[in-house]
C-alpha cells in the first residue's frame, strides 16, 4: 500500500526510487533494495523488493543537564509496529504507540499517543495523544502547566501535499507568580480552559525523514479558539513556515528556515503563553526563552 508503482504501470525509475523512499520511512526495514528483473513476456520486467527488518519496538531511558531544563532524566516506550487489537504481543498493525515521562528540575511532562496510519483501510491517518506538562523554563516569573487530549486527521493530497486537522482541548494554569512580577503577569495568575481547531496544509519534497540531505518543505497553519468551541481562551492566527535543504560537499547539509506568525484575540486580549516570542534554541538564539517579545 505505500508503492508508488503497480502491476501494469509503465517502469518508471523515479517512481520505484520513490517507493523505495517510502518503505524506508516507514522506520520497519533497516535495509531496502527494488531491482528489476527479466520475465519471459516481452516488454514486462518484475520489480523485485528485498527488505530487511529491525526491531520497531524501544524502550528508552537517560538523564541529562541543559542550559535550558537543568538536570532532567527520561524514560520512553515506542513501538511502531503496534496493533491495539492483538493481545498480549501487540505487533503487526503498523499503528504507532509511545509513552514519554521525564522529570526534572524545570520541566515535567507525561505524554501517551497512538496513530493509525491506515484508518479503516483508508489513506488517512488518525490519532490521538493525552499529556501533562509542567514548566518553569518558559518565564523567570511564573509557572505553567497543561493537561488534556488531542485528536488528529491527516489526509494526502498528492504525492507531496496533505492535509491535516486537529481539535485540541486542555486545562492551562499560571501559578508561582513572583510577587515583584508587572500587573501583567499577576492577573494571568489562575487556570483556564482551551478548546481550540487547527488546519494544516504541507508542500514537503524532503528526500529523506529522518536525515534530511536535499528538498524543501512549506507548512501553512490556521487555528481558532473560543467561541462556537467553548473555553475561556478566544484567539486565533497563523502561521507560516518553510525549510529548504542542501547537500553540499563532504556530505554536509545546509538548512534555511524562515518563519512568519500572527495571533489577535476575539475577546479580553491574547494570553500569555499563546503570544508570540523570540529566543531560545528553536527560535532566535542568542536571547534567552521569550527575552525577545514580539
Amino acid at each position: 500500500r505505500e508503492l508508488a508503482v503497480a502491476p501494469g504501470d509503465v517502469f518508471n525509475t523515479v517512481l520505484v526510487e520513490a517507493s523505495r523512499q517510502r518503505l524506508l520511512n516507514l522506520n520497519y526495514f533497516s535495509k531496502v533494495e527494488l531491482f528489476p528483473a527479466e520475465t519471459m513476456v516481452p516488454g514486462r520486467k518484475d520489480l523485485n523488493i528485498q527488505v530487511e527488518e529491525k526491531r520497531t519496538g524501544s524502550f528508552n531511558f537517560g538523564a541529562g543537564f541543559s542550559s535550558i531544563d537543568s538536570f532532567i532524566g527520561f524514560a520512553e516506550l515506542q513501538q511502531t509496529n503496534f496493533d491495539v487489537k492483538r493481545w498480549p504481543n501487540f505487533t503487526g498493525g503498523g499503528q504507532r504507540f509511545r509513552v514519554r515521562a521525564q522529570y526534572g528540575d524545570k520541566r515535567q511532562d507525561f505524554i501517551i499517543g497512538l496513530t493509525e496510519p491506515w484508518f479503516l483501510d483508508r489513506k488517512l491517518s488518525v490519532g490521538g495523544e493525552a499529556y501533562y506538562r509542567k514548566a518553569s523554563y518558559t518565564s523567570d516569573v511564573y509557572d505553567e502547566g497543561r493537561y488534556g487530549f488531542a485528536l488528529n486527521a491527516r489526509k494526502p493530497l498528492g504525492d507531496f501535499l496533505s492535509l491535516r486537522g486537529e481539535y485540541r482541548i486542555e486545562n492551562i494554569e499560571i501559578s508561582d507568580v513572583d510577587e515583584d512580577a508587572s500587573q501583567t503577569f499577576q492577573d494571568a495568575e489562575g487556570a483556564a480552559l482551551k478548546s481550540s481547531v487547527t488546519g494544516v496544509l504541507t508542500w514537503d519534497t524532503r528526500d529523506n525523514l529522518f536525515l534530511t540531505r536535499k528538498g524543501h518543505k512549506v507548512e501553512g497553519t490556521l487555528y481558532t479558539a473560543g467561541g462556537v468551541l467553548g473555553g475561556d481562551v478566544e484567539i486565533y492566527g497563523w502561521n507560516l513556515e518553510a525549510s529548504k535543504f542542501f547537500n553540499l560537499p563532504w556530505d554536509t547539509i545546509l538548512q534555511f528556515v524562515g518563519e512568519l506568525a500572527v495571533v489577535d484575540s476575539q475577546g479580553d486580549g491574547v494570553p500569555i503563553y499563546d503570544r508570540l516570542y523570540l529566543g531560545g534554541a528553536n527560535s532566535l538564539r542568542g536571547f534567552e526563552i521569550g527575552r525577545a517579545h514580539v
